[in-house]
């Protein structure tokens, strides 16, 4: 039984992965059904962190701004 085999057994989100870099394997298909758990993880930390950075752009100037011109309506009405 190779390292391959072993890797497929527990599924693609089975247990612990054996870093993907670290395997041989001898077809393109089978090579990238190695590295899926890697790619699939450096997708996700992508996509949280494109998703927090727009949300902090969207918090500084939507709502902080909101809450100046409301805190000028309020100074300006005394």
């Amino acid at each position: 039984m190779d390292v391959g085999n072993r890797l497929m057994k527990g599924g693609i989100h089975g247990g612990n992965y054996i870093p993907a870099f670290v395997l041989r394997a001898p077809s393109r298909s089978k090579r990238l059904i190695l590295l899926w758990p890697a790619m699939e993880q450096a997708l996700t930390s992508y996509l949280l962190s494109l998703t927090s950075f727009f949300m902090s752009i969207m918090w500084k100037y939507f709502v902080i701004d909101e809450d100046k011109k409301r805190g000028l309506e309020i100074l300006k009405s005394k």
